[in-house]
């Protein structure tokens, strides 16, 4: 077995830590767009022309809604018990 050094674990655990809540941060943050998302039909009124000659050009609105999709997926894994996992290494950096 490796020796690891007490330092490598205090970075490990450290990364781990700042991966965890960027994770979780990162699906809090999408409430507020996953919420106009819903609240303005963009299921239906989103038109992809709109964002030409922007840095969103060529996104469709399947991908957007397969993107949210996946957001909630994540968000029931979590719902499910994952999250208390996850939220024993939280780190509320901001």
């Amino acid at each position: 077995m490796a020796t690891v050094t007490v330092q490598a674990q205090i970075d490990t655990v450290n990364r781990l830590r700042v991966a965890v809540t960027a994770v979780l941060d990162a699906l809090e943050d999408a409430d507020k767009p996953l919420g106009v998302w819903t609240s303005q039909d963009y299921s239906n009124a989103f038109n992809a022309d709109n964002l030409a000659g922007t840095p969103h050009e060529g996104i469709t609105k399947d991908a957007v809604a397969n993107a949210i999709n996946s957001i909630n997926a994540l968000k029931a894994l979590i719902a499910a018990g994952h999250g208390t996992n996850l939220y024993k290494l939280y780190w509320p950096i901001r």
